[in-house]
């Protein structure tokens, strides 16, 4: 177990496991439709003609400014037989590929052999699939905080201004990729607290590390002052704080249960062990999340926090580690090692079985962002809804033109509309330029299940002076068409 042969050995049959998870991680949900902020992306920030444009167009937080901009340059590189929404999502894939490369190849100096069932315990978690395939900004903010975190360690074990410029350009792409990233970049501050102490906590390595992600911050949206005040205003976010706590903790804690409860047991040890307690500040960086929750309404989307999940990872990992001692001095470090691995990946994957149970804790407001949203259900199907519509147009003399309620994703059938060759003016639905006044005559309507469907369908009657509540067409997964006849 200690020779370095047989260690080398381990790394490569871990490493190998984990590559064949990611790939069954990621393995379904590369082929999913795109949802509404996915949509939203690519049609109204992604396809604008100039790059420039992105970063002046910063009008809601679903432009992603760093990551929107990357992803138009990956577009550049798509070949003609690839489909669009699946090159797209190849993007975040390669993000989160490397995050576990990077996790792998540095953190194995550090954490040893506790690298592995955390990893492996990670890859099964409901949320790891959702955000390493999305069209989003997360994965990518994930690799950043790594790459950040790595340089202000090399920054704080051997200073170089190289490292802190690095850190400062690591940190600009992580801001700009989504203001929350700030949290994630004040908890690297938080876990090298202990290497200085309240007694060096003017050193100019602690100070870089402080002062830089704010610089940054400043240096990213300062220019774009009204619009941050805007976005500001617009207070998007859940409303019941308690419900974003438990989904924003429920997404780490329930798949990882296992490594968690070892590593607390490891940092038990080795605290009461060594009597190191300043390292017991790294606790903090749990509490982030809760404490920002606590102070912002309406609360924050749990999603913005997964950006975090690297530092907690990384925490997890320093906890396993303190146990590997414990099973060495009984001959038993692989075998726990393996232990781990296995108990952490069954558990993750328990988890995954009930995702979609788990996910109705979130069933007041309609939002899950870690477990089973609705987005990733084989239900959502709204490429095969834009199918059925053109060939219905094309065999009849339908009128084109369908309404879409909020809860259907607009966007979604305006960017598949075009992608099958729909004009956008099929498509009418309320947005924050005016809501819809009347309907025209023949349009159908588009509901999904989750709207309340006899509500909405009596609403639009009554709203639209229809002569009778329009009637079921056809279904396709979740969503429902309606006819207006």
């Amino acid at each position: 177990m200690t020779g370095g042969i047989n260690r080398k050995h381990i790394y490569l049959a871990g490493s190998v496991i984990i590559a064949a998870a990611f790939i069954v991680a990621v393995r379904d949900a590369v082929f999913r439709d795109l949802w509404f902020d996915e949509s939203l992306t690519i049609t109204n920030f992604m396809l604008l003609p100039k790059f420039s444009m992105i970063y002046h167009q910063y009008v809601i937080p679903n432009n992603q400014i760093v990551y929107t901009v990357l992803l138009k340059l990956w577009e550049l590189l798509r070949a003609g037989w690839c489909a669009p929404d699946l090159f797209w999502r190849m993007f975040s894939v390669i993000c989160a590929g490397c995050s576990i490369a990077v996790m792998l190849w540095r953190w194995r100096k550090s954490v040893s052999f506790a690298v592995l069932p955390v990893l492996l315990a990670v890859l099964t978690a409901p949320a790891f699939a959702v955000y390493a395939t999305a069209v989003r900004g997360y994965m990518l903010s994930f690799l950043l905080i790594l790459i950040a975190l790595e340089l202000a360690r090399c920054m704080v074990l051997k200073f170089s201004w190289k490292y802190a410029v690095g850190f400062f350009f690591c940190c600009i792409l992580a801001v700009g990729t989504i203001p929350t990233n700030i949290l994630p970049l004040v908890a690297i501050a938080i876990y090298f607290f202990p290497f200085f102490g309240f007694e060096r906590i003017l050193d100019k390595r602690f100070l870089l590390l402080i002062l830089l992600p704010a610089g940054a911050l400043l240096f990213f949206y300062l220019p774009l002052l009204p619009q941050v005040i805007n976005i500001l205003q617009l207070r998007e976010g859940w409303s019941d704080q308690q419900q974003a706590v438990v989904m924003t903790y429920a997404g780490f804690l329930l798949p990882l249960l296992p490594v968690v409860v070892a590593a607390a047991a490891g940092g038990i040890i080795w605290a009461r062990k060594t009597s190191k307690y300043i390292f017991c500040w790294r606790f903090l960086i749990f509490l982030l999340p809760l404490l920002t929750i606590i102070l912002i309404q309406p609360a924050p989307f749990p999603r913005v926090f997964f950006s975090i999940w690297p530092l907690w990872l990384l925490l997890t990992a320093d906890g396993c580690r303190h146990l590997l001692p414990f099973f060495r001095r009984k001959r038993l470090a692989l075998a726990g090692t393996v232990g781990l691995c296995i108990i952490g990946a069954l558990c993750g994957k328990a988890v995954q079985t009930q995702s979609c149970r788990i996910s109705a804790l979130a069933a007041r407001s309609r939002l899950d962002d870690y477990f089973c949203p609705y987005y990733m259900r084989p239900g959502y199907r709204p490429w095969t809804t834009v199918l059925r519509l053109q060939r219905l147009f094309k065999e009849t003399r339908h009128k084109q033109k369908v309404y879409l309620s909020f809860a259907s994703d607009p966007y979604s059938f305006i960017l598949y509309g075009r992608l099958a060759g729909m004009s956008d003016k099929t498509w009418i639905f309320d947005n924050p330029r005016g809501q819809v006044t009347s309907l025209p005559e023949g349009a159908l309507v588009i509901l999904a299940s989750r709207d309340n469907v006899n509500e909405e369908l009596t609403m639009l009657k009554k709203r639209f002076d229809l002569r009778e509540k329009p009637e079921e067409f056809f279904r396709s997964g979740m969503f429902t068409v309606f006819s207006t006849d």
